[in-house]
């Protein structure tokens, strides 16, 4: 067993071509070494308070081969490239309401929730919103996946999106 010291986890560590990431509860994003837990890199947190003191932002993040994606309270959903942390894309056209803590990846997309209810499906290779549901809909998070559908349930009933 070992402990990676820093700012506690904002939630389930992943592992990207062998690099494992955690987001931090002070916005950091931390990839380490999975053998050694040596660290790689770090990206920054997303946003800032007025005087530069760092900002709490819970940053959701998933994996998709090479790219890393993450969420913010306060900014868009981005994508990186794992090796080199450089940005890949921005998606800035979200709803007003925060990201939910949560995002899944399957298949060619990646489905961000907001707090309003709705979800966002983006393609995971550009940014690109392929749909987004109505808000105030109030899906249970994380959705089921299938080769054709994701499900996602909510108070008044379970839904079904086609993947195409």
């Amino acid at each position: 067993m070992r402990r990676f010291d820093g700012a506690g986890a904002a939630g389930p560590p992943i592992v990207a071509r062998g690099v494992v990431l955690v987001a931090r509860t002070d916005g950091r994003i931390e990839a380490v070494q999975s053998a050694s837990g040596r660290r790689l890199w770090v990206l920054g947190p997303e946003a800032s308070m007025p005087d530069g003191a760092p900002a709490r932002d819970i940053r959701a993040i998933a994996s998709h081969a090479d790219r890393l994606i993450a969420t913010s309270l306060k900014g868009p959903v981005r994508s990186f490239d794992v090796r080199g942390q450089r940005e890949r894309w921005a998606f800035v056209d979200g709803p007003d309401d925060a990201v939910a803590l949560r995002i899944r990846v399957h298949g060619d997309r990646v489905y961000v929730p907001y707090s309003d209810g709705s979800i966002v499906a983006l393609d995971v290779r550009t940014g690109t919103e392929r749909w987004r549901t109505p808000d105030n809909t109030q899906f249970d998070w994380p959705p089921a996946a299938s080769s054709r559908s994701i499900y996602a349930s909510g108070g008044e009933a379970l839904w079904a999106f086609d993947l195409h």
